[in-house]
């Protein structure tokens, strides 16, 4: 397996430099598509933290010719989350009954599409954490 599937990045900010959330791939790819996951501290939720991150996930994911699909799976009670991967442009491909997490939606990217985007973190971040 490649180290980059098997590794989750900090997403950070500077001054104070510190970690406001992390997210990775959750194993190898596999018949072309990798499935990602992703959270942000509380503090920082609201602020398009978690869609730069996961565009930046999508980035990198697409960036091996083995992946051709980014998967996510949000809680159906999670209204945040839902819409995190509605805006990164995710489908959603239908339900799932989760014996650990209840209710789940699926959503699939492909890499067909891509579109021209801003991964930047929002400035805002910077600005509040000063």
């Amino acid at each position: 397996m490649e180290p980059l599937w098997n590794s989750f990045f900090l997403f950070v900010i500077e001054q104070p430099t510190r970690a406001i959330g992390s997210g990775g791939f959750r194993g190898s790819p596999r018949a072309g598509r990798v499935e990602i996951g992703y959270n942000v501290a509380a503090k920082f939720q609201r602020q398009g933290v978690a869609t730069a991150a996961v565009l930046m996930l999508i980035d990198r994911a697409f960036a091996s010719a083995e992946v051709g699909e980014v998967f996510a799976e949000t809680s159906i009670a999670n209204a945040a989350s839902r819409r995190v991967v509605e805006k990164a442009g995710f489908l959603r491909v239908g339900p799932r009954m989760s014996a650990e997490d209840g209710e789940m939606d699926q959503w699939l990217y492909t890499r067909r599409e891509i579109r021209g985007s801003s991964i930047e973190l929002p400035s805002s971040i910077a600005d509040r954490s000063r």
